[in-house]
């Protein structure tokens, strides 16, 4: 993804591209959730969108809600060695503010933990983390758990359950961080794709949904 800004690679995956990739699918899981079931015997299935989450969150500081701007803050590689954790936390805050557009009606969103999972890429490590680290294929199950249940918009899992957030994604500055982050991000996806603007303000103003 191109931008004029030159974004470093964890907030360009973890942020910048992966909620617009979620946000540009919202129209059309909107439209398979109006379908309606396709036999009479069929389970209620509505369609899902989940981003990979992570435990992380949980142990950072936001430390970038002071900022002139967020974006600009994170994007900074001289600061914020946390910021995988930051990132991941982003990422929650954007899902729980697109589960609350009208157009996400009849689509669950959420934002899944996997856990720490042992694959080939830690098979050289061996640390109390790695031999404690859930296989694959217990790791696989928070995903296919996530994509299977309903939940409320914007729902963190871990362990095949639904959690409490980090508490100060639900707080007062947490909430305020999560409207400023999602208003610049819309303002670099619109010079990206403009189908941005029309997928946030669908349901609005007189637009069918």
């Amino acid at each position: 993804m191109a931008d004029d800004a030159a974004w470093l690679g964890t907030l360009q995956i973890n942020v910048v591209s992966t909620a617009l990739l979620g946000l540009l699918l919202l129209p059309l899981l909107h439209k398979t959730g109006k379908l309606g079931l396709p036999h009479p015997d069929a389970p209620d299935f509505p369609p899902h969108l989940t981003f990979l989450g992570s435990a992380d969150p949980f142990y950072v500081a936001f430390r970038a809600d002071n900022a002139p701007r967020i974006l600009d803050a994170l994007n900074e590689s001289s600061t914020h060695i946390d910021r995988y954790g930051m990132t991941k936390l982003v990422l929650l805050m954007l899902a729980r503010q697109m589960g609350q557009l009208p157009i996400a009606h009849k689509v669950v969103i959420n934002c899944a933990n996997p856990g720490i999972v042992r694959t080939q890429k830690s098979r050289l490590c061996v640390s109390c983390t790695n031999l404690l680290a859930w296989s694959p294929e217990d790791g696989a199950t928070n995903l296919v758990y996530a994509v299977l249940k309903p939940t409320p918009p914007g729902a963190y899992l871990a362990a095949c359950q639904i959690r409490d957030p980090p508490m100060w994604v639900s707080s007062l500055d947490g909430q305020q961080a999560q409207q400023r982050v999602w208003w610049e991000l819309l303002d670099v996806w619109m010079r990206i794709t403009p189908e941005a603007l029309g997928v946030v303000g669908f349901g609005l103003k007189g637009v069918q949904s």
